[in-house]
């Protein structure tokens, strides 16, 4: 895929970081990431390859949000698919989930 030149304006770019400042806070809300380990506890493989495609299915734009947010689209999909291939790997990812609080889960998804 090309990409576009694009010439924003001081007010776009101020939106463009006030959206991102905003989305990074939202991935990192106690209250979502407990909200995501819940969703997690009971994914089964099929989640996880509805999951792949979308991250296969995405544009330049939506992976470089992604990446503002200092989330690695090509690493996320790479430890899908592991989870999805190694169903041990998956409840063991879940069983650890399960023991934490939500600041240990923002605190860990920081490290990762």
């Amino acid at each position: 895929r090309g990409h576009v030149a694009m010439s924003l304006s001081p007010e776009e770019l101020d939106k463009a970081k006030k959206i991102k400042q905003i989305m990074a806070e939202e991935s990192m809300d106690p209250k979502n990431m407990a909200m995501t380990a819940e969703q997690m506890k009971n994914m089964k493989p099929e989640d996880l390859d509805v999951m792949i495609a979308e991250v296969a299915d995405m544009d330049d734009l939506q992976k470089q949000q992604l990446k503002a947010m200092g989330m690695d689209p090509d690493m996320m999909q790479a430890s899908m698919k592991m989870m999805r291939d190694n169903p041990s790997l998956m409840q063991s990812a879940q069983k650890m989930m399960e023991k934490m609080s939500p600041e240990e889960l923002v605190a860990s998804s920081k490290m990762a």
